[in-house]
């Protein structure tokens, strides 16, 4: 994601080098466009995500393909699984930055300090990549 953002201000560097005021113009409501795509699509993923725990914690609902990496995802993600508050879930980015990438799903849980009354749940939904 760096990358893009490297490119894309280079680009408007450019822009400005060669004096192009609707080149600039393109560029800065491109870049408003794709944060606004980008934050739409994130928030669909999050609802999808909170209706799913809700139908699993209903067990109304078998596994899908829904699956959250907790070594990769962001902490917006994590806060929805059961037991996780936005607290909890940025200690849980925290620790796998400090203390290097979960290696199972007990080694999660014991970092954690999840409840075992969550982890029925949580053994569906969280994945360690």
């Amino acid at each position: 994601m760096f990358i893009f953002w490297y490119l894309y201000f280079s680009l408007i560097g450019l822009a400005f080098f060669y004096k192009s005021p609707v080149y600039v113009a393109f560029l800065i409501l491109a870049g408003i466009a794709i944060i606004i795509i980008g934050k739409i699509l994130k928030e669909q993923k999050i609802n999808e995500l909170r209706l799913y725990v809700q139908l699993l914690k209903q067990k109304k609902t078998k596994k899908q393909d829904i699956e959250v990496n907790v070594n990769k995802t962001d902490w917006e993600y994590i806060k929805e699984l059961p037991g996780f508050d936005r607290v909890k879930a940025k200690k849980v980015v925290w620790i796998r930055r400090k203390l290097g990438k979960y290696t199972s799903l007990d080694d999660f849980f014991t970092k954690n300090h999840v409840d075992d009354e969550y982890k029925k749940i949580l053994k569906q939904l969280v994945v360690i990549k």
